[in-house]
């Protein structure tokens, strides 16, 4: 029951973008997830058909959300800028992304805010949430469990607010590669993306 992005960042790290996509997919990846639009594109251009999320980046001016659309990938929004530009610019029904900055420091909408943030995003007529995920982030050294906890916590608390406020989220990604191997099974949600 959990949903599998295979994440394929930097020409799927080394081994080569269109022959690790071909690869994952065949393997029986759900999905996959890019840091590029430019390398999603290719992969459509390819032939591969999954659902493809592209990760956080820049605020996207109107060509970029022409290319979302032309494309079908999924972008994340990630601040009100680039809400307001997917909002504006998008001429037909996109699925979308919400990143959510769980601490410390990541990119994304900041924990306090996301839920305000995601009703605006299921209010636009145009954006439908196909994802909420966020990067948890790690200390060195230290307390190193904890800081996941409380991170893993924050993000659940924000999913049971939306569930309680009727938005229903299809994919609740927490568990990358990282956490995958320090926590098990024990911060799974719906999806994963290592």
């Amino acid at each position: 029951d959990i949903r599998f992005f295979a994440t394929l960042k930097a020409n799927a790290y080394g081994y080569g973008l269109m022959l690790a996509a071909k690869a994952v997919v065949a393997a029986g990846a759900d999905a996959l997830s890019l840091v590029s639009l430019e390398d999603a594109i290719a992969l459509r251009r390819a032939g591969i058909q999954v659902p493809i999320l592209v990760y956080a980046g820049t605020v996207p001016e109107k060509d970029i959300v022409r290319a979302v659309e032309k494309h079908d990938v999924i972008p994340t929004l990630h601040s009100e800028e680039s809400l307001a530009a997917f909002a504006r610019y998008a001429t037909r029904e996109i699925r979308v992304a919400v990143k959510v900055d769980v601490g410390p420091e990541r990119i994304g909408v900041p924990a306090e805010q996301a839920v305000a943030f995601v009703r605006s995003v299921v209010q636009h007529p145009k954006l439908r949430l196909e994802v909420i995920n966020a990067h948890p982030s790690v200390p060195g050294k230290g307390r190193i469990a904890d800081c996941l906890e409380w991170q893993y916590r924050r993000f659940v608390s924000i999913c049971e607010e939306l569930e309680q406020a009727g938005i229903g989220v299809p994919y609740k990604v927490v568990a990358d590669s990282k956490i995958l191997l320090m926590t098990g099974r024990s911060m799974l949600l719906n999806a994963v993306d290592p």
